[in-house]
């Protein structure tokens, strides 16, 4: 009796070229994340080196502009620790941002 294989070539090569499509996303998002950051980096800079001030921009920032303001009513754990994570500079976060999504990439290269 020959000895069958539950994966066929197919599949095996359907499943590679997905997690390679991952990659590809994810690392564009990295790129794109990294180009951002910079780019407001870049942007700070140019406020402090022209005498207009550093121009810094929070996270806190970008989370009103796009989610709105928080609701009114009692502060739970989870609003302090929102809180003090949107202080942190825009720039920075995209970076680190960019770090993670840079690895979740490279997990799925790995594992095509």
């Amino acid at each position: 009796m020959p000895n069958q294989d539950n994966k066929s070539p197919v599949k095996v090569s359907v499943a590679g070229e997905t997690l390679n499509l991952l990659h590809i996303i994810f690392t564009l998002l990295a790129g794109l994340c990294v180009l951002f950051g910079l780019a407001l980096l870049l942007y700070q800079l140019w406020g402090f080196l022209t005498g207009n001030g550093w121009n810094s921009v929070p996270l806190g920032a970008a989370f009103a502009h796009l989610l709105g303001p928080p609701p009114a009513g009692p502060y739970s754990s989870l609003m302090t620790v929102l809180t003090i994570a949107a202080a942190l500079p825009l720039a920075l976060v995209m970076l680190a941002l960019a770090w993670v999504l840079h690895k979740i990439g490279n997990g799925f290269e790995k594992l095509s």
